[in-house]
């Protein structure tokens, strides 16, 4: 389930946590649970309350790669569109047409596949590491972003060099698990890290061998934030 959407349809209504469980029905703790990753199958109905308040579908919560998900930009069109009267969208709907046709008829080579992403605006440490916020992160549009793409993130610090150096932003498809080997960006401790996942060696790894592998324990607390698709 994808709790980014949640946390992207509750900002673009600008609704805090306190607010959504307000309107929806849904006790605090249960809704902080969803939100930082400690449910990961919430109940059918709490999921159709929170869709009813944040105007959305039931398939707007799932991050499989097989469903289409509208970026938080192009919700608050819809949700714009609905607010207009009939003239208004019929007005919409021509300007949306010619717009369409004129870029669908360019060439393929010609045209640049932009999408918009969540960036992040605190960096993901490849160093020490520092506080990811789920909630600190402005939108940005990207030219040949990965489909499945679901956020980017800037880097920070030279652990991960020579493949990441600091300042590169890197896409990232959000996802709880990674196979070992695989970059990925993991909250440990509630820092915000950009390491090599080292199941067999219970630890994340630095690219840069003048830092040494983060051993991961059972009183340490990692979650998988997703997985990094590559350099923007």
């Amino acid at each position: 389930m994808g709790i980014e959407k949640i946390n992207e349809y509750k900002k673009a209504l600008h609704l805090t946590t306190e607010e959504l469980s307000i309107k929806s029905g849904v006790p605090m703790g249960t809704l902080n649970k969803i939100l930082n990753g400690t449910t990961k199958d919430p109940k059918l109905e709490t999921l159709k309350s929170l869709a009813r308040v944040l105007r959305c579908t039931l398939d707007d919560f799932d991050d499989s790669d097989s469903v289409d998900v509208f970026s938080i930009e192009e919700r608050k069109h819809i949700l714009k569109y609905r607010d207009l009267d009939p003239y208004g969208q019929d007005l919409v709907t021509t300007v949306l047409n010619k717009e369409h046709e004129r870029c669908t008829s360019q060439p393929e080579s010609d045209r640049v596949n932009e999408s918009e992403l969540p960036l992040y605006l605190l960096p993901t440490s490849a160093g020490t590491g520092v506080f990811l916020d789920s909630d600190d992160y402005e939108l940005r549009t990207f030219k040949n972003a990965p489909h499945d793409a679901n956020f980017a993130v800037q880097v920070s610090g030279d652990s991960m060099e020579p493949e990441y150096e600091s300042g590169d932003i890197v896409y990232v498809k959000q996802q709880q698990d990674l196979r070992d080997g695989q970059i990925g960006i993991f909250i440990f401790n509630g820092e915000g890290f950009i390491k090599e996942m080292d199941r067999q060696g219970h630890s994340l790894i630095s690219l840069n061998q003048k830092y040494s592998p983060i051993v991961v324990t059972a009183s340490d607390d990692l979650r998988i934030v997703g997985k990094v698709l590559g350099k923007a």
